[in-house]
């Protein structure tokens, strides 16, 4: 009997990850998001059954049973509420069966205001890894939770003249915010604290008007990251070649009109943590070499770092930017 193809054994373990809650510990499901960029990065049909069999065991809850219907199109109420979540699935599931994922992502993607920030970046994230699965029932998971987590972004966040750049624009911010705290502990009450306090409508400039800017937002999303190693700010790593990849797969999407609202949930995971002063960049010396850093990756059971190394290698591909080659080698090597 022939062993399976890696894409073959993804598609039935995303399949299986269905059994999984959308939430796990106070924190989301990472387990299909992790096989996916475990699997474009190489992994074998084994390795992937090695880390959901890790996710089932060590990780996994039960999925919650749908208690409820929601009709297509009529879920305002359901919208920011997780346990709304085994309901939207239900209707998401249904409207990708009848009319397809790609009319399915642009009817509810263009349904509310676009907020890419809710569940600390977490919705996005798990689109675009179906989008790049080609999974039908991950696309659906991935639109049933942006609306149960979807972020409400107030009025009044765009009052201000547009900053020179991405960089320029966090550098106001910090004059204005920097050493910004909040006893909160989950990303996503520090966003809503943020959006609370009255001084960051205030400071928060403009969206860059830049032809480049979604590529200036990753860079600078990298260099808050590399200077801080901050969990919020490698989550604006992976969201920003979230938000290329899913453009990238439906063509035609108002991306210009998403354009500030990036750049406003952007600015508030910086202030989030901080909103620290950019310094200069030191890069180390040297860096292992791509193929072991892969190698490496393979084995791993911490999540997070296995999406920041795909992200970051990707990245890499992209732009050449040797400080993305420099953040996966430094979160390996920190990784447990």
């Amino acid at each position: 009997m022939n062993a399976p193809s890696r894409h073959t054994e993804l598609h039935a373990l995303l399949d299986a990850n269905h059994e999984f809650s959308l939430m796990h510990s106070d924190t989301t499901n990472h387990c299909p998001m992790a096989l996916t960029a475990l699997a474009e990065m190489g992994a074998e049909p084994h390795q992937l059954r090695t880390f959901f069999d890790f996710w089932e065991s060590e990780r996994a809850e039960p999925a919650e049973p749908v208690e409820y219907d929601i009709g297509w199109r009529r879920w305002d109420a359901a919208v920011g509420r997780l346990d709304a979540f085994p309901a939207l699935l239900r209707v998401m599931e249904q409207r990708v069966a009848a009319c397809g994922v790609d009319e399915t992502v642009r009817e509810v993607l263009g349904s509310l205001p676009f907020s890419p920030g809710g569940g600390a970046f977490h919705p996005l994230i798990r689109l675009a890894f179906a989008l790049r699965a080609g999974h039908a029932g991950e696309a659906a998971a991935g639109l049933a939770y942006y609306l149960c987590a979807y972020l409400r972004l107030p009025a009044g966040l765009d009052a201000q003249a547009p900053a020179a750049s991405a960089e320029a624009g966090l550098e106001q911010l910090s004059r204005a915010l920097a050493g910004w705290n909040s006893p909160d502990y989950w990303i996503h009450d520090r966003f809503d604290a943020v959006l609370a306090d009255p001084r960051f409508a205030a400071a928060l400039p403009g969206a860059p008007q830049t032809p480049d800017w979604l590529d200036e937002l990753a860079r600078a999303a990298l260099r808050v990251y590399w200077q801080t190693d901050n969990f919020t700010a490698l989550h604006m790593v992976t969201a920003t070649l979230a938000l290329r990849d899913v453009l990238e797969h439906l063509p035609g999407l108002a991306a210009e009109d998403w354009h500030p609202a990036l750049w406003r949930t952007f600015c508030v995971a910086y202030v989030s943590i901080g909103a620290p002063a950019l310094e200069a960049a030191e890069l180390p010396d040297a860096q292992p070499a791509w193929p072991l850093l892969l190698q490496r990756v393979l084995k791993l059971r911490n999540e997070h770092v296995i999406k920041l190394v795909y992200a970051c290698h990707r990245e890499f591909q992209r732009s050449g930017d040797v400080f993305y080659h420099a953040a996966a080698a430094r979160a390996l090597w920190d990784a447990v």
